[in-house]
């Protein structure tokens, strides 16, 4: 709504009505508005200023730890994936898909969940899912390969990826 031109957005009284600003991605200090309002008055034209300042808070993103693993043959190994949100963040993780290991691999958690691989691919519908997880390789199993890590996480409605790999050595 409204006119913008050289940094100043012009509107009518109509278009203030539910009136919002959005900051730019990433943005995190504050914003300097001047509010200005031309009004006539007995046949006067006025204009009224007032210098206003809005703070704007960083949105910390949710991140994904991941690390290299290494175990012997026919031994379950950890399967460290771990997630910072940070403070009063409105992110939640939404799915973790691994794929990559070996097909045969099986997979156990903290939580005891039944964690059924597809092939080469296994899905988590929560980060509570990936506490404790160990994943064993198929049985005489030898060798090194990368794993892909891929969690979607949601954040006030947007959905994001995150992507990682690791490499399991056994």
């Amino acid at each position: 709504a409204g006119t913008l031109s050289n940094g100043v957005l012009t509107l009518t009284s109509n278009q203030l009505a539910g009136l919002t600003m959005t900051s730019p991605t990433n943005l995190s200090g504050s914003v300097e508005l001047q509010i200005a309002v031309s009004v006539t008055d007995n046949g006067v034209d006025k204009t009224l200023t007032q210098d206003l300042t809005v703070g704007v808070q960083a949105d910390v993103d949710t991140t994904m730890t991941v690390n290299n693993v290494t175990t012997i043959e026919d031994t379950a190994v950890a399967l460290p994936i771990s997630f910072n949100q940070h403070g009063a963040s409105n992110e939640s993780v939404q799915s973790i898909t691994i794929s990559g290991f070996q097909a045969g691999t099986t997979f156990t958690n903290t939580n005891g969940d039944t964690l059924t691989a597809s092939g080469t691919t296994l899905t988590l519908t929560s980060a509570a899912q990936a506490v404790g997880l160990t994943m064993t390789p198929p049985a005489n199993y030898s060798g090194s390969h990368t794993v892909t890590i891929t969690s979607v996480v949601l954040d006030n409605g947007t959905t994001k990826t995150l992507t990682d790999s690791i490499t399991l050595t056994v």
